[in-house]
């Protein structure tokens, strides 16, 4: 348990204390650091008295115990708790999870190093903050596609092949995962075919399954977050945005794939180079929300008050003029309202 001298030295309990009240009160932090949760104590004298050095002598506890528990409080699950401590314990909670977090990053960054050299997409984990609402998930959980799977019952490599013959072979099996592009290389002697769904569509079905969204395997939208280059990370990071702003609009409606999809657009739209695997260019306004916002602005439309976003992307896309941006809107309710045109449900059509 770290302590912070100067404060402590400045404290009222340093002042106000006898020396059996500091002593007994030092002894009670340094329980508290361990016990669960952590920088809480059990409102039980007998408890207290053994925390306290006094073991079963309680009588003798309860002459110090007034001074011993200053600044202590008790809170609605029944235990003390004391707010420097749970201060101090918090910073120690988050600065082992940085720490863990920065090893995430070095070992993502020298793996995106090695994928720009052969040319594919770099991979994105969320925000530290993010990274620990979701779970703290490692690159097995950010990136399931990515990241080999030893097969059970079979061994890294053969016994009894000598090793200058490890490499040669009849060319048969059923391939291995490849670590940096992401799929699966399979020999054209075997009698496996393709999978039902696509290993970067599973890894996104996966992704939104773990945070509790249902989708089909067999969503259009789905399918074209994967044409569009989306990342597990990058989901996360759309899921994360997408509960932001439910909560700011104090809606009720659970985060779901057709909310997703708007947000989905956003995230792409934010990484700092446009990738040609992404099929998106910074002229593709209206394939994200910021990009409708920008184009908002630029036709002097604003969006008003309390204001629901498809009423704003309509009236954008109506100052706007024809363009393929209706077609981005036909295809949004063919995925959610069935095959419904946009200009039928918009007064007088475009």
């Amino acid at each position: 348990m770290p302590l912070d001298v100067v404060r402590l030295r400045d404290s009222d309990i340093a002042a106000l204390s006898t020396g059996e009240e500091f002593r007994a009160a030092v002894l009670l932090w340094c329980a508290s650091w361990h016990q669960v949760p952590a920088a809480s104590l059990s409102d039980d004298d007998r408890v207290l008295s053994q925390l306290a050095g006094y073991g079963r002598v309680v009588a003798e506890w309860k002459k110090v115990r007034d001074g011993a528990l200053r600044g202590w409080v008790k809170c609605a699950d029944g235990r003390l708790y004391h707010p420097v401590v749970a201060e101090k314990a918090n910073e120690s909670w988050r600065a082992k999870h940085r720490h863990a977090y920065t090893k995430l990053e070095d070992r993502v960054r020298k793996q995106n190093k090695k994928r720009a050299e052969i040319g594919l997409v770099l991979l994105e984990i969320p925000d530290f903050d993010t990274w620990i609402s979701i779970g703290f998930p490692t690159e097995r959980d950010l990136f399931p596609t990515e990241t080999p799977k030893p097969s059970p019952g079979i061994s890294d490599r053969s016994a009894g092949i000598p090793p200058e013959n490890v490499l040669k072979g009849e060319g048969q099996g059923q391939g291995y995962v490849n670590p940096y592009g992401g799929g699966i290389a399979q020999d054209s002697g075997s009698d496996h075919g393709p999978s039902d769904s696509p290993p970067a569509a599973a890894a996104l079905l996966e992704t939104l399954a773990a945070h509790g969204i249902d989708a089909a395997p067999d969503d259009p939208r789905v399918t074209a977050w994967v044409a569009a280059g989306v990342t597990p990370a990058m989901l996360v990071s759309a899921i994360a945005e997408a509960r932001k702003r439910r909560a700011k609009a104090q809606s009720p409606q659970p985060v779901n794939v057709g909310f997703l999809d708007a947000i989905v657009g956003d995230v792409l739209a934010a990484r700092a180079t446009p990738s040609a695997a992404t099929g998106m260019t910074t002229a593709d306004w209206w394939r994200s929300w910021s990009g409708i916002v920008a184009k908002g602005t630029e036709l002097d439309v604003t969006q008003r008050d309390d204001e629901p976003d498809m009423d704003f992307r309509l009236r954008v896309y109506r100052a706007a003029g024809n363009g393929p941006w209706w077609d981005e809107l036909d295809r949004r309710f063919r995925n959610t309202a069935g095959p419904v045109k946009a200009g039928e449900i918009l007064e007088n059509g475009r």
